[in-house]
């Protein structure tokens, strides 16, 4: 049986059993320090997708977090020191502060609408809640008051897959209007990745020890389908416009094209030194440009 994800779950025993969860996945992702931001030119030559003229966009990134690209604009969304979400615009290089929450926010999205950047935002007690923020800037609106997913993508205006941490983490389909969830698949890795503007998700399915698989499920009819195996221990990935997949095995990146090969290749990266340990990757909707969250 699915959780019901906002309401009357259980006992108040439960209860207090996700908030100290909820409350030790954050403080733990404090615990990690600051990472580096890294935007690259992405570019395809012979089919082989290349990575170059890296840029330094902010060494004060929340460590364990994954930029967003805004779907119209050369703009890119983050989370910066202070839990201040900051864009970046690419062609002129600026950077503006949309709002700071005053309280630790986790895991942004940008909304079917594409008029908002949503966010987990987790109070001193471990109550968190969806909330969202204007991309013109303005206070935060509350969406869900009471969550205890730990990450998502938004599928529709009233739905999204959630990720439900637990032994195991379940993957569900969580809709706001009745406020339920239902279970897709246990056992996943903790990114979530929405095919650009498609109702279609993309997860890790972890179906054993040391074997997991990229899937990918459209939302409007439940079917799900194995896309390929994930690097040995990986689970940050990111698709680009033309459905080839990225992967990072901790340092190096590789893609995938089912249309032209059954395995791995690595990425040519243009770049002085190391990149350091990659934790997010996210790519533009054009295809251009391609984000990295590092760690040293």
């Amino acid at each position: 049986m699915a959780l019901e994800i906002n309401g009357k779950i259980g006992s108040r025993i439960n209860g207090f059993f996700w908030q100290v969860l909820l409350l030790f996945l954050f403080s733990a992702s404090c615990c990690l320090g600051q990472s580096k931001l890294l935007l690259f030119t992405l570019a395809v030559k012979d089919n082989r997708p290349q990575l170059s003229n890296g840029t330094l966009v902010d060494e004060h990134l929340k460590a364990s977090e994954t930029p967003v690209f805004d779907p119209k604009k050369p703009s890119l969304y983050f989370i910066s020191e202070g839990d201040a979400i900051v864009g970046f615009d690419y062609d002129s290089l600026k950077k503006t502060t949309l709002t700071k929450s005053g309280v630790p926010i986790s895991r942004l999205s940008i909304t079917v609408d594409q008029k908002f950047i949503s966010a987990i935002q987790t109070d001193q007690v471990g109550s968190s809640a969806l909330v969202k923020f204007s991309l013109d800037g303005g206070d935060q609106t509350a969406i869900i008051p009471s969550i205890t997913f730990s990450n998502y993508a938004w599928v529709t205006d009233n739905s999204l897959i959630v990720l439900v941490p637990g032994e195991p983490n379940t993957l569900q389909l969580y809709n706001i209007r009745p406020k339920r969830g239902m279970i897709i698949a246990k056992n996943v890795g903790q990114c979530i990745q929405r095919f650009f503007n498609t109702p279609s998700v993309s997860f890790v399915h972890k179906l054993s020890v040391d074997y997991s698989s990229i899937k990918r499920i459209k939302a409007d009819d439940g079917r799900i389908v194995i896309i390929t195996d994930t690097l040995p221990d990986q689970e940050v990935f990111a698709w680009t416009p033309e459905e080839r997949l990225i992967m990072t095995d901790g340092d190096k990146l590789f893609y995938y094209d089912r249309n032209r090969s059954s395995s791995w290749k690595e990425i040519s990266v243009d770049h002085p030194t190391p990149l350091g340990k990659i934790t997010g990757i996210a790519v533009s909707p054009a295809g251009d440009k391609i984000a990295l969250a590092v760690s040293d």
